[in-house]
């Protein structure tokens, strides 16, 4: 099998032929498309003698993803009230792990914020689409291959898309273990959401079962902390009625707990200065267990808490992997995956008193 036989089948000259396999510009769409069919009729594999006994088709897996691209650019999208969700450090190190996993690959990224379904994707600048934050109103709009990541989706309908989002009843786990090795016996979570966000709900329910499977006594408290139309201000306690209220009553709480979990580590930020200026060290009278591991947060607490990392860079590249995948089988794939990204355990730094189990 030669580049002559594929070019004959695709009614090309085998230049053209030979600028589709190695990504050069200069081939439009529909041509290089019947290029990459008559590769895959003919199970043509470049730069390699086929077997005259392999008669089957050239899987798409082993064609370059040069030949399914037509810009070599890949949209990350915030839809919605995730728009200004890039302005948090984990999205930001989760946009960044992205870019770099797209540019291992030689491909280009556009940073796209919408505030409405029908707002301007402006679909023939990519190739495809990584979408932050689960929607499935513009999920079903958008009309060119693409996946989510975070979010939630309804777990009652089948995914309309593959959807990549941390191990939540993982990280509620790991955080039992982390304060029950150091060894707390009264724990706490803290949810400032009230059940209403699925993710921190997982991993706060996560973390009271597993609790109380280790025979540790567990409270959750929930503690109001920002205003609805204010998502991803990063608040002082002194600003938050309800929050300040909180830390009152703990100061006086008899028996109170030494390990407290929160799942994100902008509230952990909050509640950990405004113990700390009301008399409550960190560290030494309680212990936190935060997640995201936003470095840019926690760097400046000292002693520095624990927390639980959620891998952006994984899930990066998870992203990045099953989109390349429905850009190669779109229109002709036979169902979608949710992957589940495994967290890690970041212990906190020095000063943190390390036996708890004296109260």
């Amino acid at each position: 099998m030669s580049i002559v036989e594929v070019a004959k089948e695709a009614g090309v000259s085998h230049a053209t032929v030979s600028y589709v396999i190695n990504g050069k510009p200069g081939v439009s769409s529909g041509t290089a498309k019947r290029v990459v069919n008559a590769i895959q009729k003919l199970g043509y594999v470049p730069g390699r003698r086929r077997s005259k006994a392999a008669n089957s088709p050239l899987p798409l897996s082993s064609l370059p993803d040069s030949l399914f691209l037509r810009t070599g650019t890949i949209g990350v999208v915030f839809y919605g009230r995730e728009a200004n969700m890039v302005q948090i450090p984990f999205y930001a190190r989760l946009v960044h792990a992205i870019e770099e996993e797209l540019s291992e690959k030689n491909l280009s990224m556009l940073l796209v914020r919408i505030n409405k379904p029908e707002g301007i994707l402006d679909e023939d600048k990519m190739d495809g689409a990584v979408i932050c934050g689960f929607n499935s109103k513009i999920m079903n709009i958008v009309q060119i291959p693409h996946v989510s990541v975070l979010g939630h989706p309804d777990l009652n309908e089948a995914l309309v898309t593959d959807h990549i989002e941390p191990a939540n009843d993982r990280i509620g786990a790991l955080a039992v273990n982390y304060l029950r090795e150091r060894g707390h016996r009264h724990v706490a979570f803290i949810d400032s959401t009230y059940g209403e966000h699925p993710p921190i709900a997982a991993r706060g329910r996560v973390f009271m079962h597993y609790a109380r499977q280790n025979e540790l006594k567990v409270t959750q408290f929930n503690v109001p902390y920002t205003d609805r139309n204010e998502k991803g201000r990063l608040f002082d306690y002194s600003e938050l009625p309800e929050v300040q209220k909180f830390i009152d009553q703990f100061r006086v709480m008899p028996n109170r707990p030494t390990g407290i979990f929160l799942p994100t580590d902008s509230h952990l930020v909050i509640l950990y200065k405004g113990f700390r200026r009301e008399g409550i060290k960190p560290g030494q009278d309680v212990e936190f267990i935060g997640c995201n591991n936003d470095t840019a947060l926690l760097d400046g607490l000292d002693p520095r808490p624990a927390t639980i990392d959620v891998n952006p860079k994984m899930m990066a590249k998870c992203a990045v992997d099953r989109l390349l995948y429905q850009i190669r089988q779109w229109k002709n794939q036979d169902g979608y995956v949710q992957i589940d990204v495994q967290p890690l355990l970041v212990k906190a730094g020095p000063g943190v008193k390390n036996d708890w189990s004296q109260g």
